[in-house]
């Protein structure tokens, strides 16, 4: 059983004690998380790239968490489960995507357990390869199984050779590596599947990488990175600050600025996102008193200044360019004012 906040817990009525009963009666090895919005179109034949995986029924469990779907999705997710005896479709509450994972973690009943997304597709027998070379190893806590190399080490060191990965697509974990160290989805529109995946690797995992393209991944049909409305921007503007936070006191709790390499790469991953959270200062439009108000925060929650880790000149420029318009007022007017966005990197 993979961990949900308490109070999205009380909110859908989920009790622990079932789903604990669950864990101890069955044999899954599997559970795949499906987080389900308005996904008709695409829905179905997700579904059925998953079946094309060689592995056996009774082995793998597919959870599909309708958000509240205003389209045909809940009808399709029920027919699908109908038909499926290893399918479950649950209508929780419209709560956003990463609630709706966590729901979905939470009723995993599988030694292992994966988000995919159902824009996404799986190459076939994938998941089937990817679990058996996992299993010839011990003490495996996360498979990554679209990676470009074989690799087998720990979190420390996966960041070393391939830095912070920027989603959890393509990746496998291990439900009690996940409990253990209080691995969830924060309730954010962007920022969640980012900080899942980073806090997993970074808290002293296991993770082997088996060299094999297995994942496609889709157009997701809410990209919030083209967002030009002012008032998702600045919800995008808050999740990214709290996000900086989370970020930094994972680094901190698991020791990562012991390893220059290591830590050096994490503030590289940090700023890609700091790139996507001041884009979108600029879409916010804020007043005066509200940028300095801004600014203040920025500062509050070591978002600002911008680390100079001199990679290249081009990411010095970037970097620059963020710590100017968080600065200085002029600059940002000046800035919306030529709609000048930065260029991500």
């Amino acid at each position: 059983m993979a961990k949900i906040s308490d109070r999205y817990m009380k909110q859908q009525k989920i009790h622990v004690n079932d789903i604990i009963m669950a864990d101890e009666a069955t044999g899954i090895n599997l559970s795949i998380v499906i987080p389900v919005y308005n996904e008709e179109l695409n829905l179905r034949e997700c579904v059925a790239t998953i079946e094309n995986q060689g592995m056996p029924d009774d082995s793998y469990e597919v959870i599909l968490v309708d958000d509240g779907s205003q389209d045909g999705s809940p009808k399709i997710c029920d027919e699908i489960a109908a038909k499926n005896s290893n399918y479950i479709s649950v209508h929780p509450q419209h709560a956003g995507k990463a609630e709706a994972i966590n729901y979905g973690l939470a009723l995993a009943t599988g030694k292992w357990v994966m988000v995919v997304y159902a824009c996404d597709r799986l190459i076939s027998n994938g998941l089937h390869y990817a679990l058996h070379v996992a299993s010839q190893h011990q003490y495996i806590d996360i498979i990554r199984y679209d990676c470009n190399k074989d690799f087998l080490g720990t979190g420390r060191h996966y960041v070393n050779h391939f830095g912070l990965p920027r989603t959890s697509r393509g990746f496998i974990f291990r439900v009690e590596f996940l409990n253990k160290h209080h691995v969830f989805m924060h309730d954010y529109i962007y920022f969640e599947d980012s900080l899942f995946v980073s806090h997993a690797i970074m808290a002293n995992s296991q993770i082997i990488c088996v060299n094999r393209d297995s994942y496609w991944v889709g157009e997701d049909p809410f990209d919030y990175r083209k967002n030009k409305k002012v008032e998702v921007a600045r919800k995008l503007v808050r999740d990214g600050l709290k996000a900086n936070s989370h970020m930094f006191s994972y680094m901190l709790r698991y020791n990562i600025k012991n390893n220059p390499v290591a830590y050096n790469l994490c503030i590289d991953h940090i700023n890609r996102d700091k790139v996507m959270v001041v884009n979108q200062m600029l879409v916010a439009n804020y007043s005066h008193s509200e940028f300095k108000r801004l600014r203040h925060q920025c500062k509050k929650q070591d978002f600002y200044p911008v680390f100079r880790w001199e990679r290249t000149q081009r990411c010095r420029r970037k970097i620059n360019n963020m710590n100017r318009i968080i600065n200085s007022w002029f600059i940002y007017k000046l800035a919306r004012l030529f709609n000048y966005s930065i260029e991500e990197y």
